[in-house]
């Protein structure tokens, strides 16, 4: 989980096609999609939290985890 991209040095920008503005205030989730003992993929989201939103992303990401775990059945 990151809470802000604008401030995370993990996230890449690779692509170039945000504005690092644009990416204030912007959390993601990541999350593995598992099959066994095997990453099969990942699922990402990304959003806007309200201020002092960490509840809301630590929801995301269980959110995303069970859905994951729907996709890899």
């Amino acid at each position: 989980r990151v809470a802000d991209l604008s401030t995370d040095s993990r996230f890449l920008n690779r692509a170039g096609d945000r504005a690092a503005g644009d990416l204030a205030g912007i959390a993601c989730c990541v999350v593995p999609i598992r099959s066994g003992d095997s990453v099969i993929g990942t699922l990402s989201a990304e959003r806007r939290l309200p201020a002092g939103g960490d509840g809301v992303l630590e929801a995301d990401t269980a959110l995303l985890g069970r859905a994951a775990e729907l996709i890899a059945e």
